[in-house]
């Protein structure tokens, strides 16, 4: 599980609270009524499955253990199409294989996905992470951002060099370069999944890109 949640900077904000002790993951989770409850998720090196704890509920309805099923699905990517994909992208990145790389982390919904890439365009990542804290807890105005320039990472040079470097990964290029950009933090920063909350704002791929470039 710590593979699948820690490797992509979503995990990093807010609601998503990432236990690097446990490592565990605890956040909101939508049910039936349209109201929130919040959910541990962890995976037990003695257990062969996950281990979803509801907060607050004393008995969970089955429609709303279905409903937080398929969130946490939707968030590790577990189902056969993800599973097909993995095996498929493996077969072309050994070192991904090794490594257990092949499953995104995103959001329950594709709305949240959506909200939380709209606070990363434009903005430095420290910034990214204080907006989502403020959307959380609901204040009524956002802080805000600055735009976050820099020559090297234009998107024409980005652009050129990715392709020309990930082609060979066709069509999985994009997970190509999440691996490569994961290993890239943690040589930098030590493992993502064990960071303190306070240096998540460290995190940035700009120099991954200037690297790929340079090589």
């Amino acid at each position: 599980m710590e593979k699948a949640v820690c490797n992509h900077g979503f995990f990093m904000m807010a609601p998503n609270v990432w236990d690097p002790k446990s490592k565990s993951l605890t956040r909101p989770m939508t049910v039936s009524n349209s109201s929130s409850v919040s959910v541990t998720i962890s995976h037990p090196r003695t257990l062969s499955f996950l281990v979803i704890q509801v907060h607050g509920i004393n008995n969970v309805s089955r429609v709303d253990e279905e409903l937080i099923l398929q969130q946490v699905g939707r968030m590790l990517r577990i189902s056969d199409e993800d599973g097909r994909d993995v095996t498929e992208f493996q077969q072309l990145h050994e070192d991904a294989k090794k490594y257990g790389f092949g499953r995104i982390f995103r959001s329950p919904f594709l709305f949240e996905d959506m909200v939380k890439s709209i606070l990363l365009s434009n903005i430095t990542w420290e910034r990214t992470l204080g907006m989502a804290s403020s959307l959380c807890i609901l204040q009524s105005k956002l802080a805000d951002g600055t735009v976050h320039v820099n020559v090297e990472c234009s998107k024409e040079t980005l652009e050129t060099a990715a392709q020309s470097f990930y082609d060979r990964f066709s069509p999985f290029q994009s997970l190509a370069y999440w691996f490569d950009l994961i290993q890239n933090y943690e040589t930098k920063l030590g493992k993502l999944s064990e960071l303190s909350q306070l240096d998540y704002k460290s995190v940035s791929g700009c120099s991954h890109m200037k690297q790929l470039k340079a090589d």
